[in-house]
């Protein structure tokens, strides 16, 4: 909830993120995208989507989601295009920090033969 408003989607490109506090709320939009995409002839892949529970006790849930006849599967952690970063069942950030820190990293490891190189002024 932000500022009293229930945000039970975010978008980024041609990425949803569906947010909801129970499974049966979570179905319940899952469907309606679904058939929202339906009538304005767009189609949601069943293999890319995934279902992932966030917050305590987690390995106690377990999500039975449906994309019409696919079971969509569950996942401890995926990286998100529009939030920029990991996000994690345990709702940790260790695993995001290390991912933020180790990309540009390699970026600037990868960069050191041309740093390092004599034939460039």
């Amino acid at each position: 909830m932000v500022s009293g408003l229930v945000i039970s989607d975010l978008r980024f490109a041609d990425d949803i993120s569906l947010l909801a506090d129970s499974e049966l709320d979570l179905q319940s939009l899952v469907d309606k995208l679904s058939r929202s995409s339906g009538w304005s002839g767009l189609e949601i892949s069943g293999s890319k989507s995934e279902v992932q529970v966030i917050g305590r006790d987690t390995l106690q849930v377990v999500m039975h989601m449906k994309l019409g006849n696919t079971d969509l599967s569950e996942v401890d952690e995926f990286v998100s295009l529009g939030l920029g970063g990991k996000i994690c069942s345990d709702a940790s950030a260790d695993r995001d920090v290390a991912l933020r820190i180790g990309i540009p990293a390699g970026v600037a490891r990868n960069l050191s033969n041309l740093w390092n190189a004599k034939d460039i002024s």
